[in-house]
């Protein structure tokens, strides 16, 4: 898309990545899913209805506003509301994950150290659950284990990550 600046206008499709898959020879894969729950949970009164990620300038800081009819988070981006390209609506994920991973830099690019474990918020059902990330290998499954080393499950439907190199940069309100 020629109106974003670059790496924010590379997009592909599923039917592209099957062709470049073909060309290349990969061979099949297996994947498993992220631990989802059965069902949304809204809470009845919601203690995460405002959330704010500070990623590195004002312009691409990020805020969410909890819709409790939809049981989602309404995504803005630099002080305006994200919306998609096509229909014009407002992106509303309804799982905000914010990752706090080892954070680096390569030229102007942040990098982060996505191998390894650390603090996660999950943000869904109107609150969150702050826990623990795990990915041991690239090829193994991110997970997410409360306290007592339990899984815990997302809500099924559209999930954001966003990685973060401090805790402090994830900030919530009732």
């Amino acid at each position: 898309m020629s109106n974003r600046a670059a790496p924010h206008n590379l997009y592909t499709s599923i039917p592209k990545l099957w062709k470049y898959e073909e060309q290349k020879g990969f061979g099949k894969s297996s994947y498993t899913s992220l631990f989802r729950k059965a069902a949304e949970e809204p809470a009845t009164t919601p203690t995460a209805k405002t959330i704010d990620f500070t990623i590195s300038s004002a312009n691409f800081n990020v805020h969410y506003d909890y819709d409790a009819a939809n049981n989602s988070y309404k995504r803005s981006e630099g002080g305006a509301k994200h919306k998609d390209e096509k229909s014009g609506k407002q992106l509303s994920p309804k799982v905000v994950v914010a990752l706090i991973m080892p954070q680096g830099k390569d030229g102007i690019y942040y990098t982060y150290q996505t191998i390894g474990k650390g603090k996660a918020y999950i943000f869904q059902d109107g609150v969150v659950k702050i826990c623990t990330w795990r990915k041991d290998s690239n090829s193994g499954n991110l997970k997410f284990t409360d306290a007592n080393g339990d899984p815990v499950g997302l809500n099924p439907g559209q999930t954001w990550f966003t990685a973060l190199g401090q805790s402090n940069l994830v900030t919530y309100k009732p």
